[in-house]
């Protein structure tokens, strides 16, 4: 029996038993828990319990059992880990070769708690996914969702008693990804094998390094490592403006549902325009030098990232483009030149003083730059002040990749000669039937208490 599983990037064929990335024929289930909310036991007989054992394998004595038809396990974590990108490079042989995979369970009311074999867990759905219909024809996609009803899994019915296979979600996801990581300049970036891991994964970077079975970034949010990729492997700069976007689209049927973050990083140089503003005031022999303002291209990436087994924000593919100064002067950082030393500061109206959300302390330091927060720490504060959260949102009907879920502005030492750092972050699609738009802007300098406002635009007529 062949049976499928979810990359959320394209379809793979998998001998059963053989990969230990197995969960069930819905997705790809994360090592720290990032899949379904629940898991239930199939394939024991019915006078038989599953045995949860001590540590992952046979050779662990049994510490407690569940029974043949229980229902609401939740995962803790599973064992050995394979990423996506090192699935795909395996041969045959590789795969077969692979032990089974293990996964610490808790019963629903956390009274048992052990290891079972993954081949014995499935999804445990507490429902139907229900959409209005789906295109026979795999087209771009601009809408948040791809799905209706189905009977079964790998059928989908659609309204008109069409029906259509499911492998158009895996087809719909990778068309998506392709039109956007294969956009014009772009060229495709391959992360696993040109990042230095050793150099990112690093007890600087992560304090926490080598403490857990899972990987010290595991948890992070879509932003948050998208940004700390980026600086890695790009280098910092001193003067710098990160304009960001993110796009939540999910596709799904009754059997499969795909998550995908869409996420475009550009990162400006503002070396050379603070070098000449600095430069203007005073004597050519008082100037300094030019290499300390930082150098480098002003370049773009475009990711997309979802979950898979042990990690939350995983890199899917990945692009990466080169900007021109006269191209980067021509861009738009709202409502200004991208290479502007001003900060843009959003739209006019009744900005209101907030108090910042409580974020929890970081798991990562960026410590390359010589005073905390760093860019991904302050995306990182800016995303959960205005979803609560670190984790990808809800999907949106009337967002897209022209239209993201959420756009951030960050700007590094760019204005005056002070340190500081100044964030803004528009919100879009929100379900909410007065408020269009929220805008939250921050400034945060060395030691002083960052100041936060924000602003709600409201719809015509409903202020």
């Amino acid at each position: 029996m062949r049976i499928k599983t979810n990359f959320g990037r394209r379809q793979y064929d998998i001998l059963t038993g053989t990969a230990l990335i197995l969960l069930c024929s819905s997705a790809w289930a994360d090592l720290d828990g990032h899949g379904p909310d629940a898991w239930r036991v199939s394939g024991v007989s019915a006078d038989d319990v599953l045995n949860a054992r001590m540590g992952p394998g046979t050779n662990y004595s049994v510490i407690n059992t569940f029974m043949p038809n229980e229902r609401g396990l939740q995962q803790v974590t599973c064992v050995p880990l394979v990423t996506q990108a090192y699935w795909m490079q395996m041969t045959e042989q590789q795969r077969s070769d692979l032990p089974q995979s293990w996964c610490l369970m808790h019963s629903a009311d956390s009274s048992r708690t052990g290891w079972v074999a993954q081949r014995y867990l499935r999804e445990d759905s507490s429902g139907e996914h229900t959409a209005s219909s789906i295109s026979t024809e795999v087209t771009p996609a601009s809408a948040t969702t791809v799905a209706s009803g189905s009977s079964e899994c790998g059928v989908i019915t659609i309204s008109g008693g069409k029906e259509a296979t499911s492998d158009q979600l895996y087809d719909q996801v990778q068309l998506d990804t392709d039109q956007f990581t294969g956009a014009p300049g772009y060229q495709s970036l391959d992360l696993e094998a040109e990042m230095d891991w050793d150099q990112f994964y690093t007890t600087a970077r992560f304090p926490g390094a080598g403490q857990s079975v899972m990987m010290p970034d595991a948890d992070l949010g879509t932003v948050t490592r998208a940004m700390l990729l980026f600086d890695a492997m790009e280098g910092v700069l001193p003067h710098a403006r990160y304009y960001i976007t993110y796009y939540q689209r999910q596709v799904f049927d009754a059997c499969d549902t795909i998550d995908t973050a869409y996420v475009e990083i550009t990162r400006y140089n503002l070396g050379n325009a603070h070098w000449e503003d600095v430069t203007q005031y005073v004597a050519r022999e008082n100037w300094p030098p030019r290499e300390i303002f930082g150098s480098g291209p002003h370049v773009s990436w475009r990711l997309a990232m979802g979950p898979v087994q042990g990690k939350y924000a995983d890199v899917r593919q990945a692009s990466r483009r080169v900007i021109s100064d006269e191209m980067a002067a021509a861009e738009d950082c709202f409502g200004q030149s991208c290479l502007a030393l001003e900060e843009a500061n959003g739209p006019s109206g009744n900005w209101q003083d907030i108090l910042a959300a409580q974020a929890s302390e970081a798991v990562y330091r960026e410590p390359d730059y010589d005073w905390a927060p760093g860019p991904a720490r302050l995306a990182d504060l800016l995303y959960t002040q205005a979803t609560g959260s670190s984790e990808n949102q809800q999907t949106s009907e009337s967002t897209s990749f022209e239209r993201p879920d959420i756009t951030i502005l960050i700007s590094r030492d760019v204005q005056g000669q002070d340190s500081n750092m100044y964030g803004l972050l528009q919100r879009q699609g929100l379900m909410d039937d007065a408020i269009s738009e929220t805008w939250l802007q921050t400034q945060i300098m060395p030691d002083l208490t960052p100041q936060w406002q924000e602003l709600n635009v409201f719809r015509p007529g409903r202020q």
